[in-house]
């Protein structure tokens, strides 16, 4: 691209610049409004992140659990091996010899090894162990009877009968292996195991926590399988943080599926009204069922008779459902606002017109969410995914997003204006108020109360830098539409001021009635190309 220098304008360069072959940097229209014309859903709104919600319900309901989770993730089962048959020798033979211990070991791993190559094996390939390691053999003699389909091993019945002492590394395995081999009674096998652990078996493995998976896949009894969830994840809350970080929340973990329902979206479909009321009979179960039960109009029926905790999730989702009067009704019994149910309000207000109380509804969320508590956890509320198009996710976007749509119907565009920049809105909304509904006079008032923001580096698209930077080329560009050439010099960006001052210099001398008609005319020429292909 070929910059022009100032000049004199004699008529030969005039005449040669005419026949120069432009490079166009025109940009298109900007995009219709999205509270206007919303396209695929657009429109700014949010949904409450169930899972989150789930979160919060455990944080803030510790009266309903008798006790906190203490399980822990594991290591693998080849890992675990070993890690086991070291501590056996250790604890029953602390004053073995080194070389001897590892004897030991050495023999121990290498049969392992060798039966877990073959699957199958004789009580006389079995090497010499003590007598105190015989847990060990038992385990494995026990998985040669469930070879040969016998259900109930004679072998681990052996060996649960051993003394504590003397199970000590291998009670947890058996017990959860039960589980999976006796699918009809997973509860009880679970909960056996779970005690196990809790009375400082083994539990190299993680067994304990992984019986909670356990029981969701294979169980029949619907609330023991949602106390399992909520156990579960409150386990893993539990965890440390390091490990915990290996794995994604605890009920997408547990995002399986069981022979009698799926979970977790759909737990619900396939119960019977018996199971369904045992549901709502439990504490812990009726909130996750107000969570995540799809039909929730199944459960609006039984509101009044019994007792939920979370009156938000009630309102919020009997407004997603437009039945307005139970969500005002469930709103009504709130006693301390959440940022679910000023949500909801404000969407109520809207809904009814009164825009008025739906800002205030918001700002009072916003001022909310500024405070770090559970009940004021930003995570609860997500944002739709329909829209690429802007680079915040979350309520930052939604919530910003609202307030300017409210302000743009109540014709505050300066207002507007100020809540579309803080939602990152850079393609839509902002340019298109800025351009159909702002004076030139409220646009550079806009444009200065963020001027710190354009001398900020960055490049990154929907940054406030970036964004800053935009408005302040468009106020630019409106001065200089309006014949306000003064004002479009002072905004615009450095690179595109060269363009400016050629087309104010082109335009200068096609006015100048002294020159000829021909070096006016071309000079106009000039400047309604830099017009057109530079106007933008």
């Amino acid at each position: 691209m070929r910059i022009f220098k100032k000049f004199l304008f004699p008529a030969a360069f005039l005449t040669a610049s005419a026949l120069e072959i432009p490079t166009v940097q025109a940009c298109g229209p900007f995009l219709q409004s999205s509270y206007i014309n919303p396209k695929d859903g657009y429109f700014y709104s949010v949904r409450m992140d169930r899972d989150e919600m789930l979160r919060y319900f455990i944080e803030t309901s510790d009266d309903l659990f008798k006790n906190s989770p203490v399980f822990h993730y594991g290591i693998t089962s080849s890992e675990g091996e070993k890690h086991d048959f070291i501590a056996a020798v250790k604890k029953h033979f602390p004053k073995m010899a080194e070389a001897e211990q590892k004897k030991l070991l050495d023999t121990y791993l290498a049969f392992r090894e060798d039966y877990s190559v073959r699957k199958k094996t004789v009580k006389k390939d079995y090497p010499a162990l003590p007598a105190e390691l015989d847990e060990f053999r038992l385990y494995l003699a026990g998985w040669e009877e469930l070879d040969t389909k016998i259900k109930d091993p004679e072998s681990w019945k052996k060996l649960l009968s051993l003394p504590a002492d003397k199970r000590h590394f291998r009670t947890t395995w058996v017990l959860y292996v039960y589980g999976n081999i006796d699918k009809a009674n997973v509860h009880a096998h679970a909960a056996r195991c779970r005690e196990a652990v809790k009375a400082g078996f083994s539990d190299t493995l993680g067994l304990g926590f992984a019986s909670y998976r356990q029981e969701v896949r294979y169980g029949g009894n619907p609330v023991k399988v949602i106390r399992a969830i909520i156990d579960g994840q409150r386990c893993l809350y539990a965890m440390d943080a390091k490990k915990a970080a290996r794995l994604q929340d605890m009920v997408s973990y547990l995002k399986i599926y069981n022979r009698k329902f799926s979970l977790p979206g759909e737990i619900f479909d396939n119960l019977s009204d018996s199971e369904f009321f045992q549901l709502l009979g439990d504490p812990v179960c009726r909130e996750f069922l107000l969570i995540y039960e799809k039909h929730i109009g199944r459960v609006l029926k039984h509101a009044e008779e019994y007792k939920f905790r979370s009156m938000d999730i009630f309102a919020y989702r009997a407004w997603l459902i437009d039945d307005l009067k139970m969500a005002r009704l469930f709103l009504s019994k709130i006693q301390k606002p959440t940022l679910l149910s000023l949500y909801v309000e404000s969407e109520i207000a809207r809904y009814s017109g009164n825009f008025d109380l739906a800002v205030t509804k918001l700002e009072q969320w916003l001022e909310m969410s500024k405070k770090s508590t559970p009940e004021n956890n930003l995570a609860i509320l997500r944002r739709i995914p329909t829209d690429k198009g802007c680079g915040l996710e979350g309520w930052q976007h939604e919530v910003y997003g609202k307030l300017g749509y409210y302000m743009v119907m109540q014709r505050d565009f300066l207002k507007a204006a100020q809540y579309f920049y803080e939602s990152g809105e850079q393609e839509r909304d902002l340019p298109y108020v800025a351009e159909r509904f702002m004076t030139l006079e409220q646009l550079v008032t806009f444009a200065d109360s963020i001027a710190k923001d354009a001398e900020k580096p960055g490049k990154e698209p929907y940054t406030k830098p970036v964004m800053a930077r935009m408005i302040k080329h468009l106020t630019a560009r409106r001065a200089f539409r309006e014949g306000k050439f003064d004002l479009a010099k002072k905004y615009m960006p450095e690179e595109f001021k060269g363009h400016l001052e050629q087309y104010l210099n082109y335009l200068a001398v096609g006015n100048n009635e002294k020159l000829s008609k021909d070096e006016r005319a071309i000079a106009l020429y000039n400047a309604a190309k830099i017009l057109r292909y530079k106007g933008m």
